[in-house]
């Protein structure tokens, strides 16, 4: 992978665990089974499927999969920091 590739890799872990920190701000207003004491992201990915699509997704740790609320509150945090249609994948 090119040195902008993990540029732009590390940005996106970097905003994605800002959003998380920004979500425990708001735990109060989050629905879901979320382990807010470790909550955070754990990996940041570039993906190509076999269609040539290309996009990026991300591991956010300590969170049930089925937390919505959480994923969408990290997706618009994202957006605001420039990064759009991210793929979130929550896991315990």
């Amino acid at each position: 992978m090119s040195e902008a590739g993990y540029y732009d890799l590390t940005r996106l872990y970097e905003a994605a665990n800002k959003a998380c920190v920004s979500a425990f701000e708001m735990s109060h207003t989050i629905k879901g089974a979320i382990n807010w004491a470790d909550l955070g992201c754990t990996e940041a990915r570039s993906w190509t499927n076999h269609h040539g699509e290309t996009g990026y997704s991300l591991i956010i740790e300590e969170a049930s999969p089925d937390a919505y609320e959480l994923a969408q509150f990290i997706q618009a945090e994202l957006d605001k920091a420039g990064f759009k249609i991210i793929e979130i994948q929550l896991e315990w």
